[in-house]
């Protein structure tokens, strides 16, 4: 009998403390601010990947247009064949935060009928 008893104590014990601790509302907030702020910060981490990835691409394609476009210019004004070390200067000098190893390939190219008469700049970069 006592120790019936004793089962049917224990019952209503973890049958009240399971309750009070499901009533209990302290404590909440803390939990569901540390479960926020890990989501928070992962997504800041990725925000700010993402911004140095499309920066690195805009100077990347800025410093090929100038290339392009110095090259250009050097090669309708220039009969010594100095284009191609114009568009390669303007190149490296337009790269200021980018260190990627990649030298850019230059070539010239044909636009509409004309021969020889525009200078194309392409450069890959990885990480």
């Amino acid at each position: 009998m006592f120790a019936r008893c004793k089962n049917v104590l224990i019952r209503k014990a973890k049958a009240a403390a399971s309750t009070k601790i499901l009533q209990n509302q302290r404590g909440g907030t803390l939990l569901l601010t540390a479960l926020s702020m890990s989501g928070l910060v992962g997504a800041t981490g990725l925000a700010v990947d993402v911004a140095q990835w499309f920066l690195w691409k805009r100077e990347l394609q800025y410093a090929v247009d100038q290339a392009a476009v110095s090259g250009a210019y050097s090669l309708s004004k220039d009969a010594q064949g100095k284009w191609r070390e114009r568009a390669l200067s303007e190149f490296n000098g337009n790269r200021q935060i980018v260190t990627f190893n990649s030298s850019p390939h230059i070539r010239i190219a044909n636009f509409g009928d004309n021969q020889n008469n525009s200078v194309i700049v392409e450069v890959k970069a990885s990480r």
